[in-house]
This record gives structure tokens, sequence and C-alpha cells, in this order.
């Protein structure tokens, strides 16, 4: 039986047991968003920005950023039981509706990265930053061409911010499509 996972916008009693359950994950073995916890308690200061899934009424799993996860967490307890990839999800279906076209991120802690490219993400290296663990996601687009519209070859590319200082910077990724 699968169960159905809700993701809502977090309340200030959400944040007390993120802060709470990020705190003792510190303590045990120095990992976590911990030292993010000004950041998450000024999230809720926008309504978009901090969302969360609540079991037996607790906050377990929550992400930063209204679209692409700022911060994603879920409390270790409760991992490996799809609140991440609901979280995943829920922020995809929000940057579908507002035109949001990529999602970056850095992976923090790097043994996340498994995670993001289960969700579809691509490691990318950005010169800027070349010991972090980079990745992309490019958000699934398509629209109708006029049926009568001359075909065009397109190829549409994705930079990192270095190439706005140095035309000798290559695309992250490439795709080569149809335009009119």
């Amino acid at each position: 039986m699968t169960r159905i996972v809700e993701v809502e916008r977090a309340s200030a009693e959400d944040v007390d047991h993120i802060l709470g359950w990020l705190k003792q994950e510190y303590d045990e073995d120095g990992e976590g968003f911990w030292n993010n916890r000004q950041m998450i308690r000024d999230a809720l200061d926008d309504p978009d920005e901090l969302w969360v899934i609540r079991k037996d009424g607790e906050a377990v799993a929550f992400q930063l950023g209204e679209h692409a996860a700022d911060i994603m967490s879920v409390r270790k307890d409760c991992r490996r039981m799809g609140m991440g990839q609901a979280l995943f999800e829920a922020s995809l279906q929000r940057a579908m509706g507002n035109d949001v076209n990529v999602f970056e991120g850095q992976c923090e802690p790097t043994g996340s990265l498994d995670f993001w490219q289960r969700m579809g993400f691509k490691r990318y290296h950005d010169p800027q930053r070349p010991h972090d663990v980079m990745v992309r996601y490019i958000l699934p687009r398509s629209f109708d061409l006029p049926v009568d519209a001359r075909r065009v070859p397109v190829v549409i590319g994705f930079y990192p911010e270095a190439a706005l200082d140095d035309d000798r910077v290559f695309a992250i990724d490439e795709y080569h499509l149809e335009g009119a």
C-alpha cells in the first residue's frame, strides 16, 4: 500500500521541530544543516520559501527554496521512505507552473549525489567552484510549433556563470532540437 505524502508550507512550530532534529544530528555526528539554522528561521518570512512533510503532526522533512532545493533534508529515522522524492516532485510542479527552466545545486553532503542523480540531475564541473559537487536539472518543456512554419535546427546551451567573463568556458550541457 502506497502512503500519500503531503508537502505543505511550513509553520513556526515546524521550524522548531526541524531545528530540534538538526541540532541532534549535528551533536551526534557533526553533519547536517544546523549551521544554516538562521536561514531556515528567516525562510518563514516568505510563505513560498519553506516546505515540510509532517509525520504524526511533526515536521520530519523540509525543503528551503520555492523551486530548487537550496537546502533539503529528511530526518534520519525517516529516510528511504520517499520523502525526499516527494519534496523534489512538489518543487518540480511549482517550478513548471512558474516557468522555471533549470534547477542547480551543490551536493552537501557529497553523499547526496546519488539521490540527486536518481531524481534526474546531472553532475557538472563549475570552474569557479572546482571542489564542490555541482548538479543541474533541465526541466522538461515542449512547445507546439506552427504546422506551416519552416523548421530550423536549434542548439540550447547551458553555461556556468564563469562564461560571462571568459569566452573560453564551454557549455555544461547542450540540447539539440527543432524550432520554427
